[in-house]
């Protein structure tokens, strides 16, 4: 009996720790990965809008434009014609006025012959003789006193002229735009200090991280996070170091799953400052460092789609964040402080800037489509 007890004890811990392995982990991966392909699904559709609308404004721009332009080379043609009508009726019309003068006057001399015919008074012989050869001398001097041209219009043969075209983009596509050969297996991230000398966090073969001002000198090791692995490396306006830490086997895990981080200050003489842990209850993959005065500000990757700028005081406790939610989310691919602290980040999702105050408030937004 005592030991059906003991069995029944044993699969009663056995069925708790399923229990809690479903609760604590299964089903908050479950949800990560929704909230992923969800973030993935927001991401596409709005892509899927913004390219059907830039295509809807494009077709109506050109429409625009099209009709826009026929109407102006047609009201110019009209005006052309219309100023050759003027010039022709400038040459006929008064000529017309000439010879409508020399009819009505001709008609006179005409009855004239008529009752000297009938008459038979021929006193007037002389005048009817000379006027007849004047009015045909009037008669003849009304040539054109110049050709008259015509306006024919001939028609355009339509030439249909593409809309544009449709060509698959990759989410995010990196360009090299210079290389410098090293001989180095991986270098993991670059920053510079005040004297702009560059320094490098290495990952070599034996998981050493060194660093050296010169790019082809491996001699000097400037700080060892191993076991940890450097994901991220700013240097301060004091000329402090912050360096960002995960844990090791990190890349085997899922980037949307909590992670082990360590967020270390130190100073260029590799002297401790702070050192603050995180136990996988903050970050996921932290991959970008600024700081605006004693403040730390890190970016949190949380998947392909979405990320957040998480906000540290000297104590290393959370001051603000900002994205991850419904009204602002999106990636933040970069991020930089200004002198006047403000926090400017890179949202590619979006296709804008934005611009925080010292306090995580977003005070403007720029549109980076068309520059």
């Amino acid at each position: 009996m005592g030991d059906m007890k003991l069995i029944d004890s044993v699969e009663k811990t056995k069925l708790k720790k399923y229990e809690e392995k479903i609760d604590k982990i299964i089903f908050p991966k479950i949800s990560r990965k929704f909230d992923r392909c969800d973030d993935s699904m927001e991401f596409h559709a709005k892509k899927f809008d913004t390219a059907k609308s830039e295509l809807h404004e494009w077709n109506i721009y050109l429409k625009n434009t099209i009709i826009t332009y026929l109407d102006d080379q047609a009201e110019t043609f009209c005006e052309k014609i219309d100023k050759n009508m003027d010039e022709i009726k400038q040459n006929i019309l008064p000529q017309l006025s000439k010879l409508d003068d020399i009819k009505t006057n001709i008609a006179v001399v005409r009855s004239e012959i008529d009752r000297v015919t009938n008459s038979k008074d021929f006193t007037k012989m002389i005048y009817i003789e000379n006027s007849v050869e004047s009015f045909l001398k009037a008669v003849n001097a009304q040539n054109m006193k110049k050709r008259t041209h015509f306006f024919k219009f001939t028609q355009s043969e339509i030439t249909y002229s593409k809309l544009g075209d449709l060509k698959l983009k990759e989410v995010f596509h990196l360009q090299c735009t210079q290389s410098i050969e090293t001989g180095l297996s991986c270098i993991d991230e670059m920053a510079t200090y005040n004297n702009d000398e560059l320094a490098e966090l290495r990952l070599l073969p034996k998981k050493q991280h060194l660093a050296s001002p010169v790019i082809s000198s491996c001699t000097e090791v400037f700080f060892d996070t191993a076991p940890h692995i450097p994901t991220a490396l700013h240097t301060t306006r004091d000329n402090k170091v912050i360096i960002s830490t995960v844990e090791a086997g990190r890349d085997w895990l899922p980037i949307d799953e909590l992670c082990k981080v360590e967020i270390l200050v130190i100073t260029a003489k590799c002297e401790v400052i702070f050192r603050f842990l995180f136990n996988k209850d903050l970050f996921y993959f932290p991959n970008k460092i600024t700081s605006i005065g004693t403040d730390i500000c890190i970016v949190d990757s949380i998947s392909d789609y979405s990320g957040r700028l998480v906000t540290l005081n000297n104590k290393g406790k959370v001051k603000w964040t900002y994205g991850y939610n419904e009204t602002n989310s999106g990636i933040i691919a970069d991020v930089v402080a200004t002198p006047l602290n403000n926090i400017v980040l890179l949202d590619p999702f979006h296709g804008v800037l934005r611009v925080l105050d010292s306090k995580g408030t977003c005070i403007k937004t720029l549109g980076l489509r068309g520059l």
